[in-house]
């Protein structure tokens, strides 16, 4: 039997997935209506029927895939053991969800297509369910026949390759040490910590900027040590301006830990945005600990030593704490990259400031044999079928992906969301 935290889990998976499609099936037939009426079809015939059916089985097709994607991540996530009757207990689920969505799929064309009785008869998905759970099945065979031999070559191959990069001045090495002992304990060793620092990270004769950069750019979890000394340091800044960028990328999570006298709560731009810890608060150092486990979805804070942690805690000359901060206000994070502010096409301002007003922020591109649709907050941006038209306004969405204002949000390019920088370069256009 499947632990019920993993079913608990994939529901809520495939549930959040499925909402974001809930538009698409409709959409798509209602566009087709629309074709074969200015076809001179009238909205109905064997045309309509066919297209209706194919769009169906598209639908039931995706869906599917999703159920078996979340079911797969869900258990992935949790680690749950490979039983002899896991393959049996997936596919069971998968089947219970294909069962749901077919019946959902049937009825919405009972509902939509009633004025074409002579061919809403003909609409029939079992022989699609039937392909679909064949599919399915093999691909739960084959996932559970690739867990049950990653657990016999690894231990752990979830952790293989995971890095935390811990950045610092070379006079907090010994506190550096200090934190990397414990996550080495929390994570019982099974996640690589760079202390470029400590003896041997970094091999002698080697390039000792190649090897940092190296572990800046493959590193999952970047912690910055916050001190008087790290924050006037420009080599700190450089590192946390790096793996800021790799942030906005979803490449990796940033942490900011900070050691007294430093105020976690008045950090200069960009760590102020952060939820920074101080390490002499046990509640907050040992929710930092906690965050790092869910990442990686890894870890016992059992074997957290607070106590090793508040006495490691220096005391620094007054000098060092009374300079000022290095100024860090000039540097623009939020475009690392050396970009000039966003430059974008009309049709592309335009489609953000009508997404801004969706209720869910959410922009559907929709390509089915009758053409191509950008739908946001009920309207369809792009005016007719005229190719360059088309073309246009896709260049137009593929704009604000690039420049990170949307983000794919959905199955094979089809939902994207307006994002926090979205909204707010929606507010600049609408302040010019």
């Amino acid at each position: 039997m499947v632990d019920d935290k993993i079913l608990d889990r994939a529901r809520r998976l495939i549930e959040a997935r499925f909402e974001e499609r809930q538009e698409i099936l409709h959409e798509e037939v209602n566009q087709i209506l629309r074709k074969m009426q200015i076809a001179g079809h009238g909205g109905g015939g064997s045309v309509t029927w066919k297209l209706v059916h194919r769009a169906c089985k598209q639908e039931v097709q995706a869906k599917a895939e999703i159920v078996r994607d979340s079911i797969q991540k869900a258990h992935n996530a949790l680690g749950s053991p490979v039983t002899e009757t896991l393959a049996t207990d997936l596919k069971e689920e998968v089947s219970r969800h294909i069962e749901k969505i077919v019946k959902e799929a049937s009825e919405f064309v009972v509902q939509r297509l009633r004025f074409m009785k002579q061919y809403v008869r003909l609409i029939d998905l079992e022989s699609t369910k039937r392909q679909v759970k064949e599919k399915l099945d093999v691909e739960v065979d084959l996932y559970v026949d690739s867990l049950a031999v990653e657990s016999k070559n690894s231990e752990s191959v979830n952790t293989e390759a995971k890095t935390i990069f811990i950045s610092h001045a070379n006079e907090d090495s010994a506190l550096a040490e200090i934190i990397k002992t414990q996550i080495d304990n929390v994570f019982e060793k099974k996640i690589n910590v760079f202390v470029s620092s400590i003896a041997g990270t970094i091999s002698p004769g080697s390039d000792w900027f190649d090897n940092i950069i190296g572990n800046l750019k493959g590193n999952n979890a970047f912690i910055v040590l916050v001190t008087p000394y790290s924050e006037k340091r420009p080599f700190v800044w450089f590192e946390i301006g790096f793996s800021w960028f790799r942030r906005l990328k979803k490449n990796c999570e940033i942490y900011a830990i900070c050691a007294p006298p430093i105020n976690h709560g008045n950090l200069p731009e960009p760590l102020c945005r952060l939820q920074a810890v101080s390490l002499d608060d046990e509640k907050q150092t040992k929710a930092f600990f906690y965050e790092l486990t869910q990442q990686f979805d890894l870890g016992n804070l059992d074997n957290l030593e607070f106590s090793k942690i508040q006495d490691s805690l220096p005391t620094y000359p007054p000098q060092i704490t009374q300079t000022g901060n290095i100024d860090t206000k000039a540097v623009d994070f939020d475009n690392f990259d050396g970009a000039d502010e966003a430059e974008v096409s009309d049709e592309a301002k335009a489609m953000l400031l009508e997404a801004i007003n969706d209720k869910n922020g959410h922009i559907l591109k929709i390509k089915t044999q009758s053409g191509t649709s950008i739908k946001t907050n009920g309207h369809n941006l792009i005016p007719d079928d005229n190719s360059r038209t088309v073309a246009k306004w896709e260049h137009a969405l593929d704009e604000l992906v690039n420049n990170d204002f949307v983000e794919e949000h959905g199955y094979e390019g089809e939902v994207f969301a307006v994002t926090h920088k979205g909204y707010e370069y929606a507010d600049t256009l609408r302040k010019s």
